[in-house]
């Protein structure tokens, strides 16, 4: 067990499908994944055929790339050969601590790790009736949401996170064809996650489904399937577990409890077509210190993965013993993965850091969206629209 911290940065990425013509192409990802995280978790489906080479080839990039903690659950895939005992000691043997019903504690932080089933969500959930193969089927999903309870039941730190292969909620695999649904997830694995104090769930599997969603209880889930990071923003990856503020290496920035939803609407203008609404999304805008500008403004410019460059004195809550500072681009940037620059002088539309506390919290008068919504809007206006 590694010694609490005040602060953890977990990073999170699932199905990688590694193969043997995938050679070297992940240690560049784990690479930057490890420079700016504290734990790395990996929901699943790490081998493409679930093969024992497979699996020492991808130790070998693991362990020449990463040298931070690293928590995994086993996917489907990582079954196909009828080999998950082998890939499990192999990449345990790396240093992996691959968790399939068992618990484990870093820097104060408690994994409880499944790999899940399929079986559907709400009311068309699979029910144990009929063939000997449907109530097997169902007891299998049965089976693992039991191993996710009993695990949760154990872990004892004040923050717990469930990470899993199959989608315990419905919300994260919208995107996907219906039709499939039932072989993504299950709700059975959503019960455990109501019955105890989680922090986060992190899962995969779900390719083209939605980066994030909630329990029933309002526990955020995270699907960090690779594909579908790649298609939104690798830094939505990273997911802060602690609520303290943060000091000038951090920003100013500091959010509030309490702030009421809002949804912005952006409009565009091409050519000779009229003006209209591109893009709706939730937003924290503006704060009782920091009120929204309301007024007719133009995007000006847009910069992807900015610097975002602190400045005391233009904050009022900003500690006046802080120095300017300039933050790199990455998942601790206080704008996230864009900045849309308006012509109203210092104000902004721009992504975060902490999705989940979109629509929930205040900001400094800019517009605050999360980072894939940002930098879908960002993809659709350009300077001089509206």
């Amino acid at each position: 067990m590694s010694p609490p911290k005040e602060r953890v940065r977990i990073a999170a990425i699932g199905d990688l499908h590694y193969a043997r013509p995938s050679r070297g192409s992940a240690q560049p990802l784990l690479a930057r994944i490890a420079d700016e995280a504290d734990i790395l978790l990996i929901c699943g489906d790490l081998t493409d055929y679930g093969l024992p080479e497979e699996a020492r080839l991808l130790a070998r990039e693991i362990s020449g790339a990463v040298k931070i903690p690293i928590v995994a659950v086993l996917g489907n895939h990582d079954y196909e050969a009828g080999a998950p005992g082998q890939v499990r000691e192999i990449l345990s043997d790396a240093g992996i601590v691959v968790l399939d019903g068992e618990t484990c504690e870093i820097h104060g932080v408690g994994f409880a790790g499944i790999k899940g089933f399929g079986g559907g969500f709400g009311r068309g959930t699979l029910g144990p009736w009929g063939e000997q193969t449907v109530k097997a089927f169902v007891r299998e999903a049965v089976d693992e949401a039991l191993k996710l309870e009993t695990a949760l039941a154990r872990l004892r730190a004040p923050h717990r996170v469930a990470l899993l292969h199959y989608a315990p909620i419905a919300a994260t695999v919208e995107g996907e064809p219906r039709e499939i649904f039932p072989f993504l997830g299950c709700s059975r694995l959503e019960e455990p996650l109501t019955r105890f104090p989680v922090t986060a769930v992190f899962h995969g599997h779900a390719h083209h489904g939605r980066p994030e969603g909630r329990t029933r209880n309002g526990v955020p889930v995270f699907n960090v399937s690779l594909s579908l990071m790649r298609a939104i923003d690798p830094a939505a990856v990273l997911q802060k577990l602690s609520g303290e503020k943060r000091g000038p290496g951090g920003g100013g920035i500091h959010d509030h409890a309490g702030r009421r939803r809002r949804t912005s609407r952006a409009g565009h203008s091409a050519g000779p077509r009229r003006a209209g609404i591109a893009a709706g999304a939730p937003v924290t805008s503006g704060s009782e210190f920091d009120p929204l500008p309301i007024g007719k403004w133009k995007v000006t410019g847009i910069a992807r993965r900015p610097a975002f460059h602190y400045n005391p004195d233009s904050f009022w809550d900003a500690d006046p013993s802080h120095a300017k500072a300039t933050i790199k681009p990455g998942s601790n940037n206080p704008v996230g993965s864009v900045w849309i620059d308006i012509s109203k002088p210092h104000y902004g539309l721009h992504g975060s850091p902490e999705p989940s506390r979109i629509g929930k919290s205040e900001s400094h008068g800019c517009v605050r969206l999360t980072n894939w919504d940002a930098l879908r809007l960002a993809a659709l206006v350009r300077p001089g629209t509206p």
